[in-house]
């Protein structure tokens, strides 16, 4: 009823799985250490570099998951274009929020305190309607 399976080799037995530990570690080394890898590049070599960098990862992952099969789960994600102005709205707030820090200085906290707390009544008002 049942065929004995063929013997493990040595690379089976001893190096395949050292490599893959190796590698399993090496693959979250790298995930936990990309954004320092991107802020470095983008302050060493300048913004070209680093937007560069940025679209080639993207890339990268896209195909990673493309040829893994992975891409069908993202198929249905249907954004809208409220959610995309949305996110470029956000962008463009962190985009001012860090420039006032730079030529605003202290002034930015009591104006981000203040748009924050608008921000909030809005939402507590628009709750109760």
């Amino acid at each position: 009823m049942y065929k004995a399976g063929h013997s493990s080799s040595f690379l089976e037995k001893h190096i395949v799985p050292t490599v893959r530990t190796v590698a399993k570690f090496t693959l979250f080394a790298l995930a936990l250490t990309y954004p320092l890898y991107l802020v470095y590049v983008g302050l060493a070599y300048g913004g070209l570099a680093f937007w560069s960098f940025l679209a080639g990862s993207s890339a990268i992952i896209g195909l990673v998951l493309w040829k893994l099969g992975f891409a069908p789960n993202y198929a249905r994600w249907d954004l809208g274009i409220k959610r995309m102005i949305g996110v470029f709205g956000g962008f463009a707030i962190a985009f001012g929020f860090y420039v006032g820090l730079i030529y605003l200085k202290t002034l930015i906290l009591p104006i981000s305190f203040a748009l924050l707390g608008v921000g909030l009544l809005f939402i507590l008002r628009r709750g109760r309607l």
